[in-house]
């Protein structure tokens, strides 16, 4: 149970990860058009 407890965090981490790098990205795209 505390094995499967972890593995869940790591996936959250790697969401919360993803979705940071994605709004930088599309901040970037955001200042290009300007």
């Amino acid at each position: 149970m505390p094995a499967q407890k972890r593995a869940m965090e790591v996936v959250e981490d790697d969401l919360v990860e993803h979705n940071q790098s994605n709004s930088h990205e599309h901040k970037e795209e955001l200042e290009g058009t300007i």
